[in-house]
């Protein structure tokens, strides 16, 4: 069987394997997205009996990590107060805090602690991503936002607290909530917002909507402010900051195609525009092969620096006589019209 490269094939050949590409890769994104739907329905939720136990396991690294917290605490606050203290005290300290992070790398590293977290994470994938689907279209993908909604999962894990007699999922909600939202954050808007405000713009965002349907027009900044009690300032900055970023290769739900395939281009004759790009990077390498004296009549005469000139223009300047400037332009122009390999213009306009 022959083999022929890309360029052998023809415009509708290349347009039929670009479409195969494209059908491939959504093919292979929902099939990964099955995938891992079909694995999660595998692990069931626990009971709350046997998410108890897994918390009893868990349980050190949060007391471990308590106790680091106070210690981190402890000394703020006495190097604030005190200003200086004895050596003794800071080696007293430094070893106390050296001896809980060593602690805390070994309960990390225990097969006891790693499965307890891991049962906890895989018994709840489902629920990951029964979240996930309430931030559908908020400027990322769904893949990636079940992604962050697992690492708000890992987090919830490791710092369950079953004394609390809840749920585990009913605890990892916020982590995995807090975690799809930081991630929007910082990649769903084109400027960057502190967590807070954007914790405060579905709120911004409803009273506006609620404003429109009551007095059938949009509320100022200030009306807005005094609706979400808050500073008019912080509210116009929200609005303006609030953009989010599409990209142009972005899929489409209802078939293979991305965003830049249906967004119609302003610009005509778009094929004359690249033709006149490709001919004037010829032109350039022709004019390459000349000497520094005929390069420079052609460019002057024919105004590719700037506006055409006369040949007596190009004479006074250069000092010569008229009649040499027009025997030098016409040894130019012989030139550039010889055959060179790889280099031909009559190739961009055949007509002139």
């Amino acid at each position: 069987m022959n083999k022929r490269a890309v360029g052998d094939l023809d415009e509708s050949e290349l347009t039929v394997t670009a479409e195969c590409s494209e059908r491939l890769k959504d093919f292979n994104d929902n099939a990964l997205a099955a995938f891992y739907m079909a694995e999660a329905r595998q692990y069931p939720l626990l009971s709350f009996s046997r998410e108890i136990e897994l918390g009893k396991m868990i349980e050190p690294i949060i007391l471990v990590r308590k106790e680091i917290g106070k210690l981190e605490e402890e000394l703020k606050k006495l190097e604030s107060e005190s200003g200086e203290w004895s050596d003794a005290q800071r080696a007293d300290f430094e070893i106390a805090l050296d001896m809980s992070r060593q602690k805390e790398f070994s309960i990390l590293g225990s097969s006891v602690f790693l499965d307890a977290r891991d049962e906890l994470v895989v018994h709840n994938l489902r629920w990951v991503m029964k979240i996930a689907r309430r931030f559908v279209n908020k400027g990322i993908l769904f893949q990636d936002v079940v992604q962050e909604g697992n690492i708000g999962l890992m987090a919830a894990a490791e710092k369950y607290e079953w004394q609390r007699n809840f749920r585990f999922c009913t605890y990892a909600t916020w982590w995995i909530r807090q975690s799809i939202a930081r991630s929007i954050v910082r990649t769903g808007f084109l400027i960057r917002m502190p967590d807070y405000m954007y914790e405060m713009l579905p709120r911004v965002m409803a009273a506006q909507e609620a404003y429109v349907n009551q007095y059938g027009f949009k509320p100022s900044a200030a009306q807005l402010a005094l609706l979400c009690d808050t500073t008019e300032e912080r509210v116009q900055r929200l609005l303006s900051n609030s953009n989010r970023i599409i990209s142009l290769e972005s899929p489409l739900s209802d078939s293979c195609l991305s965003l830049i395939h249906i967004i119609p281009d302003d610009r005509e004759n778009l094929d004359d525009e690249i033709l006149e790009i490709i001919a004037s990077q010829k032109i350039t390498e022709r004019l390459d092969m000349l000497p520094p004296v005929q390069r420079e009549i052609i460019e002057r005469r024919f105004g590719l620096k700037g506006a055409p000139e006369t040949l007596r223009a190009i004479a006074e300047s250069l000092d010569r006589s008229h009649e040499r400037i027009r025997q030098v332009e016409a040894e130019a122009l012989a030139k550039l019209k010889e055959p060179h390999e790889g280099i031909r213009l009559n190739e961009y306009w055949p007509e002139r």
